[in-house]
């Protein structure tokens, strides 16, 4: 009986021990469990910031792209205007000069037909003076 009652309280300390062990167990493997999960977050922290930093880069090159290209259509629509504004000066100097070209033939067609109608009537005078005086 003796041995019944030592290995009763054997057997009581064994148990207390493994229930402490257990115990243990369990609060180390909670503090590992909180700790993973700590890590989790920072991991998750992190990778979101990483992505919305990379986003903002992004965007920003997209922006910088987007002004770059209309700063060039903005550019070659203005060298069309200034094409188009020279081309038009050409064709209204040429058709001034066009302008003046006729006018001048114009000018000297009508003075060389005013010098001969003079002359045709001053020599018609002359033939009536002549025939007024036989």
């Amino acid at each position: 009986m003796l041995l019944f009652v030592y290995l009763g309280a054997k057997m009581k300390k064994l148990a207390l021990a493994a229930l402490i062990l257990g115990s243990s167990l369990a609060l180390t493997a909670c503090d590992q469990a909180k700790e993973q999960a700590s890590q989790t977050t920072e991991t998750v922290t992190e990778t979101a910031k990483d992505v919305k930093d990379n986003a903002v880069e992004k965007a920003g090159e997209v922006k910088d792209n987007a002004v770059e290209k209309a700063n060039e259509v903005k550019d070659a629509a203005a060298e069309k205007m200034d094409a188009a504004v020279d081309a038009t000066k050409e064709k209204v100097a040429a058709a001034k000069e066009a302008v003046a070209d006729k006018a001048e033939e114009v000018k000297n067609a009508v003075s060389d037909k005013a010098a001969e109608m003079k002359e045709a009537v001053s020599d018609k005078a002359n033939e009536v003076k002549d025939a007024a005086e036989k």
